[in-house]
């Protein structure tokens, strides 16, 4: 079984459409020529899928200050701010 992902290159071993989503949302969503062949399974993201996985992507860290951390809470000299901590937790629940 092949899939095929619109616009996603973040596994190599999956074949990739290029087709544009402006143009395929203009034209009422026929591919046209771009057809999934016969049997083919075919998955599109939309846009805002797409800036999602992208983002996920390009989301970095900074791994000397995971590093220092991880140091830190094994050595017991990690200092928790309860009132930081407290404030995030009131401003995730607020949110949902």
């Amino acid at each position: 079984m092949a899939i095929e992902l619109n616009g996603i290159s973040s596994n190599p071993g999956l074949r990739v459409k290029g087709s544009d989503q402006s143009a395929s949302r203009s034209s009422g969503g026929a591919q046209g020529a771009e057809a999934a062949p016969p049997g083919a399974d075919r998955v599109q993201l939309s846009a805002e899928a797409q800036h999602l996985l992208k983002s996920d992507e390009e989301a970095s860290f900074d791994s000397a200050r995971v590093e220092a951390l991880k140091k830190q809470i094994a050595d017991g000299s990690y200092q928790v701010d309860y009132r930081k901590l407290a404030a995030n937790l009131m401003n995730l629940e607020s949110r949902l």
